[in-house]
């Protein structure tokens, strides 16, 4: 119905499917975060680690959102160490932030920076709104957290960005943490442990996942070799 020919005339019916619009990418985010959680929980979700420069990651994203390219600054130490991320993870991870960052400080200036810290990349998420109030620096990112102003309730949200950040750095083997922005404001730091650029990419499958291998036609899933009955003669896995 928003195609050219069939939008229709009346400003009233042009007005109810915006709004359709806006409410269906709304249950599309809900969806889209409750099945992350459940396969969280149930360590069904892939991690795919690979060598990664995080500063070609970060250029590349906010490229591909025009809107963020225009009102979040990205500065980037040079030569950053790399490191192993699951990229689309890790991209859900910053888009989390900035989505955060634009909700919470939509009329404040946002920063992205990179650097190294000791054996660590720390990202940064840097906003200078009003801040994350003082009763809500413990809970922030636990589940179903929101911050109650009145000029943030209208906007919605289902409370799990925040926490979906944390449990997608920990399952990154990184660590995500608050700070207080100097002058106003909230700073969220990423930080990943450094490897070596020649390091092997790496799958981590959790208990509740399976792997199917297109290859060979067949489903596989992780199996603890002791449970198993010892066969003599023929092998029992690959």
């Amino acid at each position: 119905l928003s195609r050219p020919e069939l939008l229709p005339e009346d400003p009233v019916a042009r007005s109810l499917l915006d709004s359709a619009s806006n409410q269906a990418k709304r249950l599309k985010t809900l969806i889209e975060d409750l099945l992350t959680v459940s396969k969280i929980d149930n360590q069904a979700l892939p991690i795919r680690l690979q060598i990664a420069d995080l500063g070609q990651i970060l250029t590349g994203l906010l490229e591909r959102v025009p809107a963020w390219s225009d009102h979040v600054d990205l500065a980037l130490s040079p030569r950053l160490p790399p490191v192993a991320v699951d990229p689309d993870h890790f991209d859900r991870v910053i888009t989390n932030l900035l989505d955060n960052a634009h909700k919470y400080a939509s009329d404040s200036p946002v920063e992205v920076t990179a650097r190294a810290v000791d054996e660590e990349v720390w990202v940064s998420v840097i906003d200078h709104g009003e801040g994350i109030p003082f009763e809500y620096e413990e809970t922030i990112f636990e589940r179903f957290t929101q911050i109650e102003r009145a000029d943030t309730r209208f906007k919605g949200g289902t409370g799990l960005g925040l926490n979906i950040v944390k449990d997608l750095t920990e399952a990154m083997h990184g660590r995500v943490w608050l700070e207080a922005t100097p002058g106003g404001g909230a700073t969220f730091i990423i930080a990943m442990p450094r490897t070596e650029q020649d390091a092997e990419v790496i799958l981590e499958v959790g208990d509740g996942m399976l792997l199917v291998d297109p290859s060979r036609d067949r489903v596989e899933a992780p199996v603890n070799m002791d449970d198993l009955p010892a066969s003599g003669d023929s092998p029992i896995a690959e």
